[in-house]
């Protein structure tokens, strides 16, 4: 259709904007960072504030540049994963230590719930969808809340799954959740900052493990 001829078109045009910006963005940070260690003279406090909040935006640019690239190359024929053995329990407690920091900032608790057996799959792909999926969790939910990361075995294998008390969405948001350049709004007007890759990415590393993603969401309830 020309819809799905025209969301190609933008996603080879944005492939390429990353490429093409990668180099450039590196550079930069050198040279931003060399200035911040004072690599060419010493600089006023007010130059130094006005560095480090170039340098934190140039972050978040270049993270930006890395999901795009990312999603090309999960996206093509030779895309791969490195499968072995590991446990469910251990890759879930180091997703939410990598968020730990997150969920300080606003108070909220998240509790492990999960069994200990070890199952074949891509240890690091598996962690990166799981801190995609509860940092996700931190951003809708109010301060003070709550979020449970379940680890299940199942028929065919083993399952995830992200609970938190959050607004909710609504089931025609939702149906939103995992396509790429998309930003969710909850039911409560919050939405998340980000490139609105995270999920998308998660749904490509789940189903390169024969696997599926989806979401539950009751208004009010999470």
């Amino acid at each position: 259709s020309e819809q799905f001829h025209v969301e190609k078109l933008r996603q080879a045009f944005l492939s390429l904007m990353a490429k093409d910006l990668q180099t450039p963005l590196q550079k930069i940070q050198i040279s931003l960072e060399q200035l911040e260690r004072n690599s060419y003279g010493a600089l006023s406090a007010q130059c130094q504030k006005k560095i480090a909040e170039s340098l934190k935006t140039l972050k978040r640019l270049s993270a930006m540049v890395s999901e795009l690239l990312l999603v090309e190359r999960l996206q093509e024929p030779g895309a791969s994963i490195e499968l072995d053995f590991y446990s469910i329990a251990d890759t879930a407690a180091a997703a939410i230590q990598d968020v730990e920091v997150l969920a300080t900032r606003r108070n909220i608790t998240i509790t492990l719930d999960c069994i200990r057996e070890e199952f074949k799959f891509d240890s690091a792909k598996i962690l990166r969808v799981l801190v995609n999926l509860i940092a996700n969790a931190i951003k809708f939910s109010p301060r003070g809340g709550q979020i449970i990361v379940r680890g299940v075995a199942t028929a065919n294998g083993f399952s995830f799954s992200v609970t938190d008390n959050g607004p909710g969405i609504a089931p025609e948001a939702a149906a939103l959740l995992f396509k790429p350049f998309q930003q969710v709004t909850a039911e409560d007007g919050a939405r998340g900052k980000g490139t609105g890759l995270g999920l998308a990415i998660s749904k490509n590393l789940v189903e390169m493990h024969g696997g599926t993603i989806g979401v539950n969401s009751q208004i009010g309830k999470g």
